[in-house]
Parts: C-alpha cells; structure tokens; sequence
C-alpha cells in the first residue's frame, strides 16, 4: 500500500507550498475519467465486460514563467503507475529543456493525449486477440519505439513555423546506460490547422538494436467544426520478432465535428479508423487491418460519450476476423 500511495504522498507534498508562493508559482489541478463497455466475439472471453479504462489525477506547476512540471498518475488498475513526471526549463523560445519520464517524440497518434483521441483507442484493443496481432500503432508500441520513458530532452520553436524534439531514454533494461534515441521535426504555419511531422526512434533490447522512422500529418482541433483527421505511416525493424525483420504500417482516423448548440449537448461527431501492419515484409499473408466506424455526442469541452466498433480483420488466409462494440464515457477537466 506503500508503494502505491507514494505517487499520491509526492503530489500533496510537491503541491503544499504554492498557496505561500502565489506570486511566483501556479499550479492547476488535472484529471479524467474514462468508464467503458466493451464487447468480444473471441472465443474463451466474457463476451461483454465494464471497465474502469483510465482514472488519471494530477497537477501541472509553473515557476516564474519559465519553469513548468507535470505530474500525472492513473489510477485504475491494480496498482498506481506513473504516467508524465517531469520538469521543464524554458531556456529560450528555441531551446528548452524536459528531464523526467514523458512520452517520446514519435507517432502523432502516440503524442496526442488519451482525452482528444479521434477513436477511443489508438491500436488494436479487442479482449482474447493475440497481442502480437499486425496492426500499425500495436507494432510501434510492442518494439519500444513509442510511449513513456524516464530520460531528457531538447525542445523548442524556430521562426513560429518550426519546432523539435530531440531526446535521450533509458530504453530497455541492458547494460551500460541510456539506449534508446528520438527525435521529431515538425512544420506548421502560425496559426495554422496543418502540422506535417518526421520522426526517427532508435530502441536496444537484448540481442538487437532496431529503428523505425515515420511520416504524419495532424489537420484541424478537437471540437473545432469540420474536418480532424491524423495520419502516420512508418517503416522499421520490428524488434517483437525474432531476428527483428522489416516492418511497416498506416494508420488514418478522421472526424467530423457539427456543433448543435443545445445545453446538454454540445456537439455530434462522426469518426473513422483504418490502419494497416505488415509485421514482415518479406513474408506474405501475415499482414493486419483495423476498421472503426463510430461517433460521439459531446457534453461539455471533453466530456462526451463515444461508440466504437472496431473490426480486426488478419491477412492470413482462413485466419478469424474479430470484432468488439466498445462504449466509453468520458469526463476530463
């Protein structure tokens, strides 16, 4: 219980002094709940379950209007497990500095935070498929080329058109010290609803060193009327497989968003996945897709209710295609 009530003791202590510093110090409170049904035709699984997806609770801090540090936990597993951690020094508009554990730069859909997601999830999540399934956000995600990791970081805007990220992670557990390497460009105009984003990860496990490069576009803003669409694709090592072959993969999820003004309904919106892997590329027939049709009704800012029906359809030849209805509530303020 210790352990597990840690994360929330450095969150009191960390917070308790800024109401003795209110003129030097902010600090704003953040948290989201997400509540979820979801369905399985896989065989050997409850065919329907609730689940508490994610209860995040956290505070973000600034300091002289330079510094800023993020805490942020989730809650709804069996255990506390440690989300954003870090401090931020914002040397200059063009060089700042982030030392901590935090996402690294790699893959839009990755980067984008779990509250203004386009589908409820970013990969291939249907209870009893294999984890190993080919799907394009799956492959990234099972290489450690994406997500959390405890490291540092250069950051910064040049020009308010261009901005970058380059950074050092632990990586995997081998010998010696940091193993793991990203780094992301991206261009955007000033104000502008279109980003176009590169990005290299480098990853060592034990026995191998792989790396995986992508392209994405990002258009358009959660709520905003119209189009919202991101886009990647990516080609790499796949370090899940032995030998680690070549990988690659697509993924596309667009909405769009109709305002209707009502009091308890903000707005609808109609939202879509596709996204392709290819585990091998020397192989054939082991490739993947994943299809989402669905909507959301939106409440208030971020809350809204969102139904998903993802189809995971293999490439294999007399292989099972699996589905799952998924239903998911949604408050984050």
């Amino acid at each position: 219980m210790l352990r597990g009530a840690a994360p929330m003791l450095a969150l009191a202590v960390w917070s308790a002094p800024l109401a003795a510093q209110a003129g030097q110090v902010s600090t704003r409170w953040i948290g989201g709940i997400q509540v979820q049904y979801n369905t399985t035709d896989v065989a050997g699984e409850r065919p329907a379950v609730f689940e508490l997806r994610r209860a995040r609770l956290g505070a973000e801090m600034a300091a002289q209007d330079w510094i800023t540090g993020k805490l942020d936990v989730d809650l709804a597993g069996a255990s506390v497990v440690l989300k954003d951690v870090w401090v931020d020094l914002a040397v200059a508009p063009a060089f700042q500095v982030r030392v901590g554990r935090f996402k690294k730069p790699f893959s839009v859909v990755a980067l984008t935070g779990y509250a203004q997601l386009v589908t409820v999830e970013r990969g291939l999540r249907i209870r009893g498929v294999p984890a190993d399934a080919a799907e394009e956000y799956d492959l990234l995600s099972q290489g450690g080329y994406l997500g959390w990791d405890t490291g540092a970081a250069a950051h910064g805007e040049v020009g308010g058109a261009l901005s970058y990220t380059v950074g050092v992670f632990n990586g995997a557990e081998t010998a010696g010290g940091p193993r793991a390497l990203a780094a992301r460009l991206t261009a955007a105009r000033p104000g502008g609803r279109l980003h176009v984003s590169a990005a290299v990860s480098r990853q060592d496990v034990p026995g191998a060193t792989g790396v995986a490069w992508e392209g994405d576009v990002a258009w358009g803003a959660l709520r905003q009327p119209g189009l919202r669409l991101l886009a990647e694709v990516m080609a790499g090592d796949n370090l899940a497989a032995a030998g680690a072959p070549g990988m690659r993969g697509a993924q596309a999820a667009a909405a769009w968003y109709m305002p209707v003004g009502g009091r308890r309904v903000e707005g609808l919106e109609l939202e879509g996945r596709v996204s392709y892997g290819d585990p091998d590329t020397a192989g054939n027939g082991d490739e993947g897709w994943l299809l989402t049709p669905g909507m959301a009704v939106y409440l208030l800012g971020r809350d809204r209710l969102q139904v998903n029906w993802d189809v995971y359809v293999p490439g294999a030849s007399g292989a099972d295609r699996h589905s799952a209805l998924i239903v998911q509530l949604q408050l984050v303020h």
